[in-house]
């Protein structure tokens, strides 16, 4: 499965652990850490290809 572009750097430079991720990866990164934090019950990320009707679920 494809994980997307890997996120580029930007001006306020991006913590160790989502150095070399993709934007899908940065999000998984977000989401495990505002459920593990307790911000979060629960959370779910899908994602489509433009013009695309399908979805994927990347985890």
């Amino acid at each position: 499965m494809d994980q997307g572009r890997v996120a580029q750097e930007h001006a306020v430079p991006a913590g160790p652990n989502l150095r070399g991720a993709s934007y899908i990866g940065r999000y998984k990164i977000f989401f495990e850490r505002m459920v593990k934090e307790g911000n979060y019950d629960t959370a779910a990320l899908l994602t489509a290809e433009a013009g695309s009707e399908h979805f994927i679920e990347p985890f």
